[in-house]
């Protein structure tokens, strides 16, 4: 099914070390922007958090992808066994 095939390739994904490094790497440049940039400058904080979210948005999809690919499992488990 769809759903486990997502789950799988979101799980390859989370365990991928490089992609791991980069993701921990652009977060940390970002965090880092975002402690050092001035308090005037709205502008760039406003982009610096969008940053950031949009980054721990795309790993909390890539669990979202998991939880739901082991859901569908679950359920096909479940219309393989009859209840008498």
């Amino acid at each position: 099914e769809e759903r486990q095939r997502r789950a799988v390739t979101a799980q390859q994904l989370l365990d991928n070390p490089v992609l791991r490094e980069a993701v921990l790497a652009e977060e940390t440049r970002i965090l880092n922007q975002l402690r050092t940039a001035s308090l005037a400058d709205k502008e760039l904080h406003t982009r610096l958090v969008i940053a950031f979210q949009i980054s721990s948005a795309v790993s909390r999809n890539l669990w979202a992808f998991i939880q739901d690919g082991r859901e569908a499992t679950q359920q096909i488990n479940l219309r393989g066994k009859r209840i008498d």
